[in-house]
């Protein structure tokens, strides 16, 4: 049916032809019809309607087609639609302009369309549609999630179409660095694919495949990477101290996939510490390490002991270290006293007695004074024991050595007695020496 199609097709064409030259035996061939530019090739996005157009000066009675050329399929004739798609019509301005509608494109509409004018010597002009298609990931030849032990090579590959070629680049989901053997460290990787050499632990995650063109929305796949390795526990202190009333908080890290629950108990009984009242306990992950965190407000006497932190998945049970919580007894103090004592020693100082003279002459002797205390009776000097002055309140003491007639040391419990005593110490001196003086002028002139 398709090649009787064809045939007609081209038998109108050539009757067209026909008629056509020899309607125009007579005219010269300065009257054959010109086009005024060419076609010109079209792009748009698949899904969007591409307009092909053939701008011709003057048909002047001749007819005027277009055929798409990978199979040679004349689409119009002269205005007239000669297939049945409902995506393709033709429009024509009553003058120059001779367009081809393709509604709705598709990638099977890419091809080259010819217009063409049946003159003697036939005329044409091509224009090429390109279809533009936004990025795909096909799951054929993507890589998907992907487990591998520690120290193992893995690559992971992205299988990206669109029109034109998408450009693939990859970037890890928590935003770290890729690590590549022979690289430095980067936040994105341009490629099909990813080769990570010995893995470590810490490339544990989700990396994106994310695919891009000039044609709008880009895509992205998520490929997890997981890695095998030895599990392990840490804890922050193996002893944590508070007073009843207070607030603790206890910590500790699983090296460890997978993870499906972390619980805490007290004494190792169960059933475990739940959420709620006094405890909260809070847990998140970072790659490959998982945080817990239990936190004790109002700390009583019930809640002392030995806590652990114990992670459950569907390979092992990891169980760390015990954590001991015990009693602060707080401690009073006794603020100091504002009052203070302060003991001097003072020595006092008994005049001597004068020494005795012989003389021939008639001299008196120091005996036939009077004793210094008639003659000089201001002169008061303590003759009985020892002075105590405590607080400020005098008190009498006992003399320590009577047959000298030493005085006692004199004890001072405040700064006034102390400028007292050292006033009246003065006071004797000075008078001792007037004492000595008079003497010395009474012996002179006897």
């Amino acid at each position: 049916m398709i090649h009787i199609r064809k045939i007609i097709l081209i038998c109108l064409l050539f009757m067209t032809s026909v008629n056509s030259a020899v309607s125009t035996e007579s005219s010269s061939e300065d009257d054959e019809p010109e086009f005024m530019r060419p076609v010109g090739n079209v792009t748009v996005p698949v899904g969007k309607e591409a307009i092909l157009t053939c701008a011709v000066d003057d048909l002047k009675g001749h007819n005027l087609g277009w055929v798409r050329l990978s199979d040679n399929t004349v689409l119009t004739l002269h205005g007239k639609l000669l297939m049945t798609n409902s995506r393709f019509f033709l429009t024509h301005d009553n003058r120059h302009l001779w367009k081809l509608h393709i509604r709705q494109s598709m990638e099977s509409d890419r091809d080259c369309y010819m217009c063409q004018i049946n003159t003697k010597i036939m005329k044409s002009s091509i224009g090429c549609l390109d279809v533009l298609v936004p990025p795909d990931i096909k799951n054929e030849g993507t890589s998907s999630d992907t487990e591998v032990a520690e120290g193992a090579n893995v690559t992971l590959r992205c299988n990206a179409s669109g029109v034109p070629k998408p450009k693939v680049t990859w970037k890890r989901e928590d935003g770290a660095h890729i690590k590549l053997k022979g690289r430095p460290d980067t936040d994105s990787v341009v490629g099909d694919q990813i080769d990570l050499v010995n893995v470590h632990r810490s490339q544990m995650g989700s990396y994106m495949c994310i695919a891009s063109n000039e044609v709008p929305p880009a895509v992205s796949k998520r490929i997890s990477l997981n890695v095998e390795f030895e599990s392990k526990m840490t804890i922050g202190n193996k002893q944590v101290g508070s007073v009843l009333g207070g607030t603790v908080v206890l910590t500790c890290q699983a090296e460890m996939y997978p993870v499906n629950y972390i619980v805490w108990t007290l004494n190792d009984q169960h059933p475990p510490l739940s959420q709620g009242g006094r405890h909260t306990i809070q847990e998140w992950r970072d790659s490959y390490m998982w945080h817990m965190k239990l936190t004790i407000t109002d700390v009583a006497k019930e809640d002392y002991g030995y806590y652990r932190c114990t992670a459950y998945s569907s390979r092992e049970i990891l169980a760390g270290d015990t954590i001991r919580l015990y009693e602060i007894i707080p401690v009073t103090t006794t603020p100091p006293s504002t009052t203070s004592t302060t003991t001097q020693r003072l020595t006092t100082i008994r005049p001597r007695k004068p020494r005795t003279t012989t003389t021939t002459s008639t001299q008196k002797t120091p005996e036939q004074f009077q004793d210094s205390q008639t003659i000089f009776p201001y002169l008061e000097l303590p003759r009985e024991g020892v002075i105590y002055i405590e607080n400020g309140v005098k008190k009498d003491g006992a003399i320590n050595n009577p047959s000298s007639g030493r005085r006692s040391d004199v004890i001072l419990n405040s700064s006034t007695a102390t400028a007292q005593s050292a006033v009246r110490e003065a006071a004797q001196l000075f008078l001792l020496a007037v004492f000595w003086l008079v003497m010395i002028m009474s012996g002179a002139q006897l």
